[in-house]
């Protein structure tokens, strides 16, 4: 089973990027296919495709038959679904293709062999990871699939607004309505920026996590395992296929990428420290404000949402 993972990425590398390229290396099984402005070279199951952003959208464009918006790099989200037949010309041997961000540190990705092969046309739901099956037909999905609740691609890629075409306001709807062999395993940490704490809602050995519990990753080449207070002195660990760290600035406090500790907002020399002192360092405030105001305004959000419907 081949699989290659797209990223575009034009402008100032993140921090933490040389921690997610390190964690491409160590995923052996799988290949990385970038195209940047910036100064990278390729290396071992990562190939880099070095041009302007000029010239990235004119191969884009070279692609459609209708004039394209693509004025910034944000702008790709909405192209994501298209990669297959965007950049087919790099993809010719593999079986599956994918798209996935850079604010991410990958930990062993096997587990979505496992899923390629059960024969499925798309993996994931969410645009910091999906994998679609490299045919001719899934290729075309973007195009092909319709929904009263979704515009055409040719709207989406001729506009410049954002649609989060790449997964709840398009594709997902589209492989959903379209009843579409698709498989959405939850095995990731997303996350949430809005918590000072490592909060991912993916549950741990069965018990729900909350912003409340304190939790700490650790990544030993090529292994990313999850630590999560669960009380009374309960620390409970599973792997993580990755964590995704959107929109949450870390500090970087070692150089060492094959070996690290990750906390809330920083990524730290494991070796300094125990089990205990990580827990220590991964506890909630006792009031966090940012937390509580984000859940009071989503609230607030669907509330008068729902209030619309009967004026």
């Amino acid at each position: 089973m081949q699989i290659c993972i797209i990223l575009p990425y034009f402008g100032k590398l993140p921090d933490i990027f040389p921690f997610f390229l390190q964690s491409c290396y160590y995923n052996k099984n799988f290949d990385f296919l970038i195209f940047t402005d910036q100064d990278l070279k390729s290396h071992a199951n990562v190939t880099v495709v070095n041009m302007p952003w000029e010239n990235f959208v004119k191969h884009v464009q070279s692609k459609f038959d209708f004039p394209i918006a693509l004025e910034s790099p944000y702008k790709l989200c909405d192209f994501k679904p298209a990669y297959g037949h965007i950049f087919g010309d790099w993809l010719k041997k593999y079986d599956f293709w994918g798209h996935c961000d850079c604010d991410l540190i990958w930990g062993n990705l096997s587990p979505l062999i496992d899923f390629c092969e059960k024969g499925v046309d798309r993996i994931g739901e969410y645009g910091h990871l999906i994998l679609y099956k490299n045919t001719n037909e899934v290729n075309n999905w973007f195009r092909l699939l319709k929904s009263v609740r979704v515009p055409s691609h040719r709207h989406v890629f001729s506009t410049a607004a954002s649609f989060s075409f790449d997964e709840f306001a398009g594709m997902n709807v589209l492989v959903t309505e379209n009843k579409k062999n698709t498989a959405t395993p939850r095995l990731f940490d997303d996350i949430i920026f809005y918590s000072k704490t490592l909060f991912s809602r993916r549950n741990i050995c069965r018990q729900r996590t909350s912003h409340r519990k304190a939790a700490f990753y650790k990544y030993n080449h090529g292994v990313l395992e999850r630590y999560v207070d669960c009380g009374g002195g309960n620390l409970l660990t599973d792997n993580s296929l990755y964590i995704h760290l959107q929109k949450r600035r870390m500090q970087i406090s070692t150089s060492v990428t094959s070996k690290f500790a990750i906390i809330p907002n920083e990524i730290i020399d494991i070796n300094k420290y125990d089990d205990n002192s990580l827990l220590n360092l991964s506890k909630p405030p006792f009031i966090d404000f940012k937390y509580w105001r984000m859940i009071l305004k989503s609230k607030m959000i669907t509330i008068i949402s729902k209030l619309r419907k009967w004026i």
